[in-house]
Order: C-alpha cells, then sequence, then structure tokens
C-alpha cells in the first residue's frame, strides 16, 4: 500500500479525499452531481408536500437546564468560539489600564456572552412566534415548503453547475 503525501487545502479533508477532488476524475463528478440531485429530489419533496412534518422523527424535549448545560459544553469546548476570543478581545484590552489583564479578559467575555445570549434569545423567540403562526395556516405551510423546497434544489443545482 502507498503512502499518501497529501497538501490538503483543510485539516479535516483526508489524504484519500484530497486525492479524488484534486484527480480531475469522473468518480469526484459522478459523487459531486449524485448529491446535487439528492438535494433536487429532496427539495422537490418538500414543495409538493409528500415529505409531511408528521413523518419526521419527533424532537424529545429537554429541561431548560440540560439545554443550558449542553450549550455551555458545545461553546467551552468549540476551536472556533477560542480563536474568535483570541481574535477579539486583545484589542480592547488596555495593558496600561488599572485592572489587570486576566480581569479585563473576563469583563470583555462576559459582555460579548451576555450580548450574543440575547441575540440568541431574541431569535428563538422570534422563530417560536413564526413558526406557531406557521403551523395554524396551510398557506403559511404550504408558503414554507415552497421556501424551503426551493432552497434545497438551488443548493442542489448550485453543486451540480459549481467548477471545483
Amino acid at each position: 500500500m502507498e503512502r499518501i503525501e497529501s497538501q490538503n487545502q483543510y485539516p479535516w479533508e483526508s489524504p484519500a479525499c484530497h486525492r479524488v477532488k484534486n484527480s480531475g476524475g469522473w468518480y469526484y463528478t459522478a459523487v459531486k452531481l449524485a448529491g446535487a440531485l439528492y438535494l433536487v429530489v429532496l427539495g422537490v419533496g418538500i414543495m409538493r408536500g409528500s415529505i409531511a412534518a408528521d413523518a419526521l422523527p419527533a424532537i424529545a424535549g429537554k429541561s431548560p437546564r440540560r439545554a443550558f448545560v449542553e450549550s455551555v459544553a458545545v461553546e467551552a469546548f468549540n476551536p472556533k468560539t477560542a480563536l474568535f476570543y483570541l481574535a477579539f478581545l486583545p484589542q480592547f484590552v488596555d495593558p496600561a489600564a488599572a485592572a489587570p489583564l486576566p480581569l479585563q479578559f473576563l469583563a470583555l467575555g462576559i459582555v460579548v456572552n451576555l450580548a450574543f445570549s440575547a441575540a440568541d434569545l431574541v431569535a428563538v423567540l422570534l422563530t417560536a412566534a413564526l413558526l406557531s403562526r406557521l403551523r395554524r395556516t396551510r398557506t403559511a405551510q404550504r408558503i414554507a415548503r415552497l421556501i424551503g423546497g426551493s432552497i434545497m434544489i438551488g443548493l442542489g443545482l448550485r453543486l451540480a453547475t459549481e467548477r471545483e
């Protein structure tokens, strides 16, 4: 078995995937077109209403405490969150200030988290209100299906026509 050395564009890309993607072979095109066709079929199914909301698996509710603990754990172990704080917060810290640097970072981190939490809360409340209205009328459900299906079809067409 030959060893594959790879100059991957993305760190999560395996050497085999990199080789298939960059070989220009028919198999990459076939997999890409199959994925595009799948998205289009899903979009048409959503638009026609053949994929009913009742047919989807039910999602079990979580207690507010469990949801909070899980969201904190996800954000705490998300490397993008750490990179954001490392890139964003230092520009607002003043080494000449009276407060020590760790305290400044902590205060700024709390402010940023409160702002993000407020934005998340507004998004959740608006989404809940919108969904409750959409569930009441057939016209709204039909419009939501048309929009959702169109998005899926558009993604499939974009994937199919993408050069790389």
